[in-house]
């Protein structure tokens, strides 16, 4: 006799025949009642009831045993379905297996298309501004080439049921003649010497600020800018120059020389440290400095423009420096400056597309930069990013992880980060205090493929001491290990370069697009892999990188183009920033897991 466990659907010895004539000829009903009172002892109980429910007894009171067979099979379909629905409710493999690296090479192809594409002349430029070819920065048709290119993806993906939004806003913009050669620095007492700024020139060029067009200027060094006393004697209509130091930042320095009336304002690095390339090297003044210096006076610049223009001049061949040495020599020296270009309000854009799924209230805010500088395509900078987070929403709706979500999923795309980070500004600013509340993490994805960079994971301890950070931290913990986990894997399968620690660490300043997350009160994953850093001898040991190396030599220039991605790291980071948003869209108790300092409404 079979077990429990092995007893037939239906026992071969009972005549259905009888069993229905004692049920008063009603057969198919007794056979119904007796598989329904097995199933009921031995199977699945819903089984029992489908079964009921499905095979009408009219149907086998007109022949039960010729049914018998057919009821059974029924019986079976239903339990292969059950046991198929029990197979699909297993858990699938982490989302960073479902990234298609193939994917992420289109649309950087795509990327790099709109920039070559974008040649004509904006319409916000008059005609004297010559066509730039290669760039997606805002206020050229690259930009808004680039936005098409992820609105038009997640519309033809048949998988996406989020709808992209397209949020616009007024940005003010320096639109170069000559992006090879947007500043030119004349010296022209006691002697003419041409410097020209930017991807051709001989110091690498930011400029911050109103247009200009100075000519025969009083170049004066101000020492020591930040001091109380340094501006008295300064003459008005001259231009200031001055060294540019860590405690000693840009805001302050231009603040201070448009009181004075300055006509202009040049900031060098300090002369005293080593100036290799575009900053760096261990004792310089940092590139995480310099750019928090620089996001946080544009930010300033987007609610009090100045009318004094400044350029931060960083020197890379050591040309410059003839000026500060004239002028420390007392001789007097004169100089013309012009910005070869105009200064406009153009349209930004950011698209936003967000999941249906998830609580609303523990909302994940996940973002990338899409636009880049006038100097080049920007495919590390940051199509690299973009790229890489529109994969990152097509794998969730194509391996259908978004019916697991628990907690809501934004994917952003920001413009505008390049002029102080405003997209993500203008963002967070239109929140009301109801839907910022509801934002429980933000993640960013900024430069995730520099050709000579290593992993990195933003700094909690960077940030000064309070409930933010102490979120962050939480975040990080879940993070960090996902981070190695993935780059341990990219170097066993992808051939990435191993070094003795999985990542390093980034400054969760005010360079990319966490920060008006921070600044809000939202905790932040900020995922990098780094810019004009130069590479030390501890970092080749730490990492893996080319001491003496910026981490991408292509930074903000003509040659960062499609060729400029590292492929193998490029994996590592698109794997870590897939897993590390899946497990915290997962996560039962997302603001118990980052200790959100902001409560949901």
């Amino acid at each position: 006799m079979a077990t429990a466990e092995h007893q037939p659907l239906l026992d071969p010895d009972v005549d259905d025949a009888a069993v229905g004539a004692e049920a008063g000829g009603g057969g198919g009903d007794a056979l119904v009642q007796r598989i329904h009172t097995w199933y009921r002892t031995h199977a699945h109980p819903p089984l029992a009831a489908a079964a009921v429910a499905v095979v009408p007894a009219p149907l086998l009171r007109r022949d039960p045993a010729a049914m018998r067979w057919a009821l059974a099979s029924a019986l079976a379909a239903l339990g292969l379905t059950l046991s198929l629905a029990l197979v699909n409710t297993a858990p699938p493999p982490p989302l960073g297996a479902r990234v298609d690296l193939a994917s992420v090479a289109a649309s950087l192809d795509a990327f790099a298309a709109a920039a070559a594409s974008g040649s004509a002349i904006p319409p916000a430029a008059t005609a004297d501004i010559a066509a730039v070819r290669g760039n997606r920065a805002v206020g050229w048709p690259g930009f808004d080439l680039s936005v098409d290119v992820v609105v038009d993806a997640i519309r033809a993906d048949p998988h996406v049921t989020c709808e992209p939004v397209v949020q616009e806003f007024q940005v003010p913009t320096m639109l170069y003649a000559d992006v090879a050669r947007p500043v030119l620095l004349r010296q022209v007492q006691p002697f003419v010497l041409d410097l020209f700024g930017g991807t051709s020139g001989t110091f690498a060029f930011y400029h911050l600020g109103g247009p200009a067009d100075i000519s025969a200027a009083r170049l004066v060094l101000v020492d020591e800018p930040c001091a109380p006393d340094s501006w008295v004697w300064f003459p008005p209509g001259a231009v200031a120059l001055a060294e540019l130091t860590a405690g000693c930042g840009i805001e302050a320095i231009s603040a201070r020389a448009e009181v004075s009336l300055a006509t202009a304002v040049i900031l060098l690095p300090a002369a005293s440290r080593a100036q290799l390339g575009l900053l760096g090297t261990e004792g310089a003044l940092m590139e995480d400095d310099l750019e928090a210096g620089m996001a946080a006076f544009k930010k300033s610049l987007a609610s009090s423009p100045r009318e004094t223009p400044v350029a931060v001049l960083v020197d890379a061949s050591g040309t410059l420096s003839v000026l500060k040495a004239q002028l420390d020599a007392s001789v007097k020296v004169k100089v013309d400056i012009a910005i070869l270009g105009e200064y406009r309000n153009v349209t930004a854009k950011n698209v936003i597309c967000e999941t249906t799924e998830g609580n609303p209230n523990n909302t994940i805010v996940i973002g990338a930069h899409i636009d880049g500088v006038p100097f080049g395509p920007g495919i590390d900078d940051n199509a690299s990013g973009s790229a890489t987070l529109l994969e990152l929403l097509q794998a969730l709706y194509r391996g259908g992880y978004h019916r697991r979500l628990r907690n809501r999923v934004r994917f952003c795309w920001w413009g505008a980060e390049e002029l102080g980070l405003l997209g993500s500004y203008h963002y967070v600013n239109s929140l009301s205090p109801a839907e910022l509340a509801a934002v429980a993490l933000n993640i960013n994805l900024d430069m995730l493929a520099a050709p000579n960079g290593w992993p990195r994971l933003g700094d909690p301890d960077s940030l000064p001491p309070g409930p933010v950070r102490e979120a962050t931290h939480a975040a990080d913990r879940v993070a960090a290990p996902i981070l190695a986990a993935a780059v341990a894997a990219a170097v066993k399968s992808a051939g990435l370069r191993a070094g003795s620690q999985p990542f390093g660490r980034d400054l969760l300043a005010a360079g990319s697009d966490h920060f008006p997350f921070l600044e809000a009160g939202v905790p932040s994953v900020s995922l990098a892999t780094g810019a004009s850093h130069v590479a030390s001898a501890a970092d080749r040991t730490r990492f893996g990188a080319v001491a003496g190396a910026p981490a991408d030599p292509c930074y903000h220039r003509a040659c960062d183009t499609r060729d400029n991605v590292d492929q193998a790291l490029l994996r590592a980071m698109a794997v870590a920033a897939a897993n590390i948003l899946q497990v915290f869209a997962e996560a039962p108790d997302l603001r118990g897991t980052v200790r959100s300092p902001l409560r949901a409404v």
